[in-house]
């Protein structure tokens, strides 16, 4: 665990270390990630990432919601439909500002929706991401990263994210699918918006 003391020596923060993380910097915003934010907002960020962890994963095993309608400004595309044990799947986002002013800050994650959560015997996990992210945390059926912004209005950023269905998961009639989500803040901070949708198509696995 990780804590985060106050000016009094007490816990403020609490947050799970990551399993696994990417972290990258950049020439244009070396310290994005958290680094050069004022401290009421690094804290602010910090614990939205916490609570939004736990709601995406309590979604992913709870009952399954309709489809929501493709969100504005994001777009996921699916490497493959069908695969089998030890093969490996990309999956391509991109995210387009397309707010009047520039998008400041964004997270965005992938978990398992409630059919992939409850299949017996699949087994998959996430093995890198790449792209536009400035930090990337892979922990096993869950990904979460952010984007690097500042991104102006119109222009677009492009995480490619790679799993492995492990050699010894199960297979024939199982499927894997995600819920995606996406949270944003723009107008230097003031306004923020946050979706969450199944992020089709989904992938076999087949057996041979």
């Amino acid at each position: 665990m990780i804590e985060v003391h106050d000016s009094k020596g007490l816990p403020a923060v609490r947050s799970a270390e990551p399993t696994r993380s990417v972290q990258r910097q950049t020439s244009a915003n070396p310290l994005y990630i958290f680094g050069s934010m004022p401290t009421k907002t690094r804290l602010r960020r910090r614990l939205f990432v916490i609570i939004a962890t736990v709601a995406v994963s309590v979604l992913g095993l709870s009952a399954p919601a309709s489809a929501a309608p493709a969100t504005p400004g994001i777009a996921v595309t699916i490497g493959a439909t069908s695969v089998t044990p030890g093969q490996t799947v990309s999956i391509t986002v991109q995210f387009t500002n397309t707010q009047s002013t520039d998008v400041n800050f964004t997270y965005e994650s992938l978990s398992p929706d409630w059919p992939t959560s409850n299949e017996t015997g699949l087994d998959f996990a996430f093995q890198s991401c790449s792209g536009n992210d400035s930090w990337c945390d892979l922990a096993g059926k869950t990904v979460e990263w952010y984007d690097n912004p500042p991104i102006a209005p119109g222009a677009s950023q492009t995480v490619t994210l790679t799993y492995e269905v492990l050699p010894d998961s199960a297979c024939g009639t199982q499927t894997i699918g995600f819920t995606f989500y996406d949270y944003d803040e723009y107008n230097s901070d003031t306004n923020n918006e946050g979706a969450t949708f199944d992020a089709p198509p989904s992938t076999t696995v087949n057996c041979a």
